[in-house]
């Protein structure tokens, strides 16, 4: 997560699934897994502030607040989603992320610390899961998350909600081999997906979160139509 990318349409999605969550009980943590700025186009999606009446329905208040960094470059700081409350009750973990191994290995032992009060933690890093071609530590891995990174928050009892960039043209098959994964390294009696058109986020859900999360499909299926698409919930090691 940059903050070049705060408020942007991929943002407005992302808050909205979160809020949905928060709704159902959930209390979140989110992990930004923060890294600087880039001068890249990235984050460029704003358009939609200057669409009220066709963006603004999916959720006034979360679409009031984002438009407020229209003309105002200066509030787009990931800083402002605890400012104007945007996922009330939730815990954040807002430490700069950089390559380093020795700095990653210190920067998690104080995210779970942090976020160690939530329920379902929330990972947003640049890119998403690192392929087998990434190698922590190398140049860019602040972009990625580690499958042993979401198992080891897993397996604390909290369920996980993850962010992850589009990058295959047959994306049936990315989500295919993301939940296969997902199940893998977690066991999770619930995992879930959601698609928009440039992200798929994918949920693990623990047994005793199991209703909420599936309160929380239930509200993005009806007020995010066309937005964010749940997949079927896959339980019980079906596909």
């Amino acid at each position: 997560m940059k903050d070049q990318y705060f408020g942007d349409v991929n943002d407005y999605r992302k808050y909205g699934l979160l809020r949905a969550f928060s709704a159902a009980g959930l209390r979140l943590g989110v992990c930004w897994m923060l890294t600087p700025s880039d001068g890249s186009a990235d984050g460029k999606h704003t358009g939609y502030w200057q669409e009220p009446n066709r963006w603004r329905k999916f959720d006034p208040e979360l679409y009031d607040a984002l438009a407020q960094c229209a003309g105002n470059a200066a509030l787009r700081r990931v800083a402002n989603a605890p400012a104007w409350n945007l996922l009330p009750n939730a815990v954040y973990f807002t430490q700069m992320l950089s390559d380093s191994r020795e700095h990653r290995a210190s920067f998690f032992l104080a995210a779970h610390a942090a976020l160690s009060a939530a329920d379902l933690v929330f990972f947003d890093p640049d890119t998403g899961i690192a392929g087998k071609s990434r190698v922590l530590g190398r140049k860019d891995s602040s972009k990625y998350l580690w499958w042993s990174e979401v198992s080891s928050v897993f397996a604390t009892g909290q369920s996980v909600l993850l962010y992850q960039h589009w990058h295959h043209k047959d994306r049936e098959s990315q989500v295919e081999a993301s939940v296969t994964a997902l199940r893998e390294h977690t066991g999770a009696p619930l995992i879930c997906t959601f698609r928009t058109s440039f992200v798929l986020f994918l949920l693990a859900a623990q047994e005793s979160h199991v209703t909420a999360s599936q309160e929380a499909l239930t509200v993005v299926a009806t007020r995010w139509q066309g937005q964010l698409v749940p997949g079927q919930g896959l339980t019980g090691g079906s596909a």
